[in-house]
């Protein structure tokens, strides 16, 4: 029963609802303690903007990370219940703002899946891939990133970055930014994790945790979908999660952030990025 209460919780906040109880458990849609980004210097990343009939506009809803050409990863509760035709990408951003002058490659979503078992009640198997309408241009702006080997498992305490346009707010209260922010989380092992969240929810091996146990940086709103990258043993850099869920406000000591474990869901998505 707690566990359905925190969720339904979390979906009012999604929602933009002003009033939100101090702990709860939500999709990550900030990123907290972090800073902005060098312009660019995550071309994988994407912006996943949808359009809402009502105001008549696209608006960021999620990140997302470039696989190839055609397909973008991100996580499940992002395109839940809503529809391909509704979605764009923007990919080059750093300004997401009105009239930023910038370059960017803004493509409509033609097809889209979610993992067949994805359960919002307790948020297992958060994994989506998107199909572009057109092919990205690759170019320095624009990039896609290598991903996990299927079976790995990132070492505790190994020292990763999440992006992302989400709010930057310490408070249930957002304060979203239009320059793309990064945060400096470490793993949190999967132990720790399971710890840290019993009695709230479950980690599985489908999830990678990252953060501080002292609290003060975490992903949360608006970054949800987006990237969580590692370096590799040659310092390369490759997609290890996708923000999917933690506890709101944001940061909060002993509650790390929780990602979708791409290397467990390698297969799903390779199979999904060769329709």
């Amino acid at each position: 029963m707690i566990q359905a209460v925190l969720i339904s919780a979390l979906v009012c906040l999604a929602a933009a609802s002003p009033a939100a109880p101090a702990y709860k458990m939500g999709f990550q849609e900030k990123i907290v303690g972090g800073q902005e980004a060098e312009p660019h210097a995550y071309p994988w990343q994407i912006s996943l903007q949808y359009h809402d009939f009502v105001i008549g506009q696209y608006y960021h809803t999620c990140g997302a990370t470039i696989v190839d050409e055609y397909h973008i990863v991100c996580a499940a509760h992002c395109i839940d219940g809503r529809k391909a035709d509704h979605f764009k990408v923007v990919a080059g951003a750093h300004n997401i703002g009105l009239f930023n002058g910038e370059d960017t490659q803004k493509i409509k979503v033609s097809e889209m899946w979610l993992h067949e078992d994805y359960n919002s009640n307790i948020i297992v198997n958060d994994v989506s891939v998107l199909r572009l309408a057109e092919p990205l241009v690759f170019n320095d702006n624009v990039k896609p990133i290598k991903m996990a080997e299927l079976g790995s498992d990132p070492i505790g305490d190994t020292i990763c970055i999440n992006s992302g346009w989400g709010s930057t707010s310490h408070t249930s209260v957002p304060n979203m930014p239009n320059h793309l922010q990064y945060v400096e989380l470490p793993i949190v092992d999967r132990a720790t994790c399971q710890s840290d969240y019993d009695g709230i929810n479950g980690v599985d091996d489908g999830m990678v945790c990252g953060g501080s146990q002292e609290g003060g940086i975490s992903p949360c709103s608006g970054d949800s979908g987006g990237p969580y990258v590692c370096p590799d043993a040659d310092g390369e850099w490759y997609l290890a999660g996708i923000v999917s869920w933690g506890m709101i406000p944001c940061g909060q000591p002993a509650y790390p952030g929780v990602f979708t474990n791409v290397a467990y869901y390698r297969e799903w998505i390779d199979a999904h990025t060769a329709m």
